[in-house]
């Protein structure tokens, strides 16, 4: 039997139900097409538009706009209570309901409980993609050509920082735009001829981002579009969510394009494949900076032995401390150098820097863990993006003094890495075993601040950070060891952070607003921290 099909969303549920009753009146049986967006989505697109419409710069608009994303966390779905009575009564008279993704069924049961028609999951058109011959790979494209430009203001906070160039195509320009430019959907075309990375903008459904996956590059896709049931390899975001999208973004510089995922609609685990190199891989100096910890210093260069990247070399610098060649003798591609004085980490890592022969290096503490694929998943991110930097994730592993140099642990925690170029102006969160950079940039960056008690690796990445974009692995492939007894170096005195934090601002001024509050809020931070200490 042929349906009919009543094409339905929320705002039209009354004029739905009258067309339903006249169906059923005349012996006819139809299916119910229901839109469901999620309400998430509406809720952040205005907000921002009264943001824009109150504050004149986009630095007042971001700060406003990152208390938002917590206080519609759980709302899904915004269905008054007239419009739930007529769908619910559309849906008792209609053979089938089908919506665009099992995410939007979610909605559905959210909103309606039981649904009392049978569901099924329909994919919805097939947006034709305007079709380029260019392949220049150079813009993130946000793609939204049915918006306008003043609902699409949580994209130009998230990304109105970054250091690649970012467009958007969409129906017109809007009021605070920042850095990212707005093209109209009459130049599409040469737009999505030159992503580097495509970011789908859209509302329901997984149509657009099916079409847009043809394009074969890396895609960023919204957690309420379904696309992700149907796409393997995509990178999600919250849309609500600045530093969300602003890590998918990242995540997807350094990613491959996705692949349509066979069957659809299966519940799969995200693929983790290991990274392959073939013979001639790019050498990786790891540059190890010790100081009497040789048990600790042992067991990191076992770790660093066991990676599945096929050409490295360890450099260890022993900053004037207790004899460590014999550790360093049993690890066959490890070398040592020793300092004749005790000069603290900057200075050991210049130094091991300036005996590096490796295209990427990581700077790497000898007191944490890299997994087996850190170096691996860290050197494919550079290759594939062509980038710079790229940095991967860490956990944090508690641990309490067993006996002599042996540790315990006792609980883990999450130790998100996130590059944003706003705050990394006045915060670092970026561990230093977990980025790995091209060496041929220590020529234009120059080194780490030898000046610096603390601080210093900040410092370096703020530097490394100006005028370029870091690829991100989502891969937890390192782990930082938190000492109970103190004696991690970062543990050392708020004092001393708030006075290099200082020497660290004065070195990079900054006229921008949202700078300043950040800075002014970093030191009464330590400030507050250093009095409660003592």
């Amino acid at each position: 039997m042929t349906l009919a099909v009543l094409a339905c969303e929320p705002a039209t549920a009354a004029a739905t139900l009258r067309e339903a009753v006249a169906l059923r009146r005349a012996g006819t049986h139809f299916a119910l097409a229901l839109t469901l967006e999620d309400a998430r989505i509406g809720r952040v697109r205005d907000y921002v538009r009264g943001l824009c419409s109150t504050y004149a710069t986009w630095d007042e608009v971001r700060l406003m706009f990152d208390g938002f994303g917590p206080t519609i966390a759980d709302l899904r779905t915004a269905v008054s209570a007239n419009e739930r009575t007529q769908l619910l009564e559309v849906m008792r008279l209609a053979d089938v309901v089908t919506v665009g993704s099992w995410d939007e069924y979610g909605r559905l049961t959210d909103a309606f409980g039981n649904v009392l028609a049978d569901v099924e999951i329909v994919i919805a058109g097939d947006p034709a993609i305007p079709a380029s011959v260019a392949d220049e790979r150079s813009d993130v494209v946000v793609y939204a050509p049915e918006d306008r430009a003043d609902e699409l203001g949580h994209f130009v906070i998230a990304l109105g920082d970054y250091e690649v160039p970012v467009t958007i195509v969409a129906r017109d320009t809007p009021t605070i735009a920042g850095r990212v430019a707005f093209v109209p959907p009459g130049q599409a075309a040469g737009v999505l001829g030159r992503a580097r990375v495509i970011v789908d903008a859209s509302r329901n459904g997984p149509a657009g981002a099916l079409a847009l996956a043809r394009l074969g590059r890396p895609l960023v896709v919204s957690s309420c579009s379904g696309a992700r049931e149907v796409l393997q390899g995509t990178n999600v975001y919250d849309p609500w969510n600045r530093r969300s999208i602003l890590a998918a973004v990242a995540d997807a510089l350094g990613a491959a394009a996705p692949t349509v995922r066979t069957p659809h609609w299966t519940e799969r685990p995200r693929e983790r494949t290991q990274p392959v190199f073939a013979a001639g891989a790019p050498l990786v100096s790891v540059i190890v900076a010790t100081h009497n910890r040789p048990v600790l210093l042992g067991e990191t260069l076992a770790a660093i032995e066991r990676q599945t990247y096929p050409n490295l070399e360890i450099i260890v610098v022993n900053d004037a401390g207790s004899d460590v060649g014999d550790v360093v003798a049993a690890f066959p591609r490890a070398r040592l150098l020793d300092q004749p004085q005790n000069r603290g980490p900057a200075a050991a890592r210049n130094r091991g820097m300036a005996d590096a022969r490796g295209t990427f290096v990581i700077l790497f503490d000898d007191d944490d863990e890299m997994f087996p694929d850190h170096l691996a998943s860290l050197a494919k991110a550079l290759l594939v993006s062509g980038l710079d930097v790229a940095y991967g994730q860490m956990i944090n592993a508690f641990v309490r003094r067993a006996e002599a140099e042996r540790w315990e642990i006792e609980s883990f925690a999450a130790h998100e890495a996130l590059l944003d170029h706003a705050d990394i102006q006045w915060a670092g969160a970026l561990a230093t075993t977990a980025v790995m950079f091209r060496r041929s940039l220590l020529e234009s960056i120059g080194t780490v601040d030898e000046s610096l008690t603390a601080a210093e690796d900040y410092e370096f990445w703020y530097r490394l950070a100006e005028g370029r974009e870091w690829a991100r692995v989502p891969d937890v492939t390192s782990m930082y060891f938190v000492r109970r007894d103190g004696s991690n170096r970062s543990n050392t005195g708020a004092r001393r952070y708030f006075v290099a934090h200082q020497a660290i601002y004065a070195k990079h001024p900054s006229a921008r607003p949202l700078v300043a509050a950040g800075r002014h809020a970093m030191l009464e931070l330590f400030a507050q921290t250093a009095t409660h200490a003592t």
